[in-house]
């Protein structure tokens, strides 16, 4: 039980540095080493385990775990987990399931059925804090707690992309302008014959006028996540409609975050989020990544209050800026 307890104490000192947030994703995978104390037949008991889950849906997941309690017996169940909140730092969740109990001494089973509920408390993108409360059902009416951390895999993390400024197109030169005729030579005569007045030189032609257009997408993210979700991809679409409209121009992808949180943290954190939209337009869409550059600024640029929680919502945004040229 001493090697455990150091164990849990080492993964906490090593998760505390992080700085971004994880959250409860469809397809990934969650290990959950715990320990917990258990009120099995009116007698206290610790011990410990490991769960192993699969999230079905950012909400819905499911899990298999085994307990141990030493001389005291083990827990063999299955559990559903439906999460709250899988977007926030903070993440209250519900379980139900069944399972069997070995009891020692006397080497029996008793199949059990449990309801409980608990929270998970995201250390970083990775790895999460979790506590849950139990009520077990089989020949008595038992009680469990446990504590552990989780550790989410397959999860992906995405690159910084190196930015590239857009050119700017330059405006075609205006044509140089007609040779001016000669004036004709005077015929011989009584009187001299007055030469025609030179032609005017043609006006130049007007140059290329360069119109910046500037889409803003109403893509708003989760804090501290970078992710697309799927209401938002309506508005990707509307971006690659006008860049296929225009085929020949450049875009600019610019990342926003509010202004929690370190500055360092939130460039990190606002180019992932253009990274995430330009990556969208070239996968989904079929927009050449050539034509796009993507660039984070951080917490710069607000356009609402920092000071609110729907101003720090319409700040952590996405904008595409490209450039038309029209005649």
């Amino acid at each position: 039980m001493k090697i455990l307890f150091r164990l849990f104490l080492f993964i906490a000192l090593l998760a505390v540095p992080a700085a971004s947030r994880a959250a409860t994703r469809a397809g990934t995978i969650e290990l959950t080493p715990f320990l917990g104390y258990y009120d099995l037949h009116h007698a206290s008991k610790f011990g410990g385990g490991v769960r192993l889950g699969y999230n079905l849906t950012d909400n819905l997941g499911l899990e298999a775990a085994y307990d141990s309690m030493g001389s005291s017996g083990d827990l063999y169940h299955a559990d559903a987990l439906y999460n709250f909140m899988p977007d926030n730092t903070i993440d209250p969740f519900v379980l139900a399931g069944t399972g069997v109990a070995h009891v020692r001494p006397g080497a029996y089973n008793r199949v059990l059925g449990e309801l409980g509920g608990g929270v998970k408390y995201a250390i970083n993108n990775f790895i999460a804090f979790r506590v849950d409360v139990r009520d077990m059902q089989e020949k008595y009416n038992d009680f469990v707690t446990t504590a552990g951390f989780t550790f989410t895999l397959g999860q992906k993390k995405r690159t910084e992309a190196q930015y590239v400024p857009p050119p700017v197109p330059k405006p075609a030169p205006a044509p140089a302008p007609k040779p001016q005729p000669q004036a004709e030579a005077p015929k011989p005569a009584p009187k001299p014959v007055p030469a025609p007045a030179p032609a005017p030189a043609p006006k130049p032609a007007p140059p290329v006028k360069v119109v910046k257009e500037r889409i803003e997408l109403k893509i708003l993210f989760a804090t501290d996540k970078w992710y697309i979700r799927p209401k938002y991809m309506a508005d990707v679409k509307k971006a690659a409609d006008e860049l296929k409209k225009y085929p020949d121009t450049t875009a600019e992808i610019q990342g926003y975050t509010d202004s929690r949180g370190s500055a360092k943290h939130n460039l990190k954190l606002s180019q992932r989020r253009a990274d995430s939209v330009k990556e969208a337009l070239v996968k989904k869409f079929g927009i050449a990544a050539s034509r796009l550059a993507a660039k984070g600024y951080g917490e710069s640029n607000p356009v609402a209050s920092n000071q609110t929680a729907e101003g720090r919502r319409e700040n952590r945004r996405t904008i595409v800026v490209f450039y038309v040229e029209k005649k």
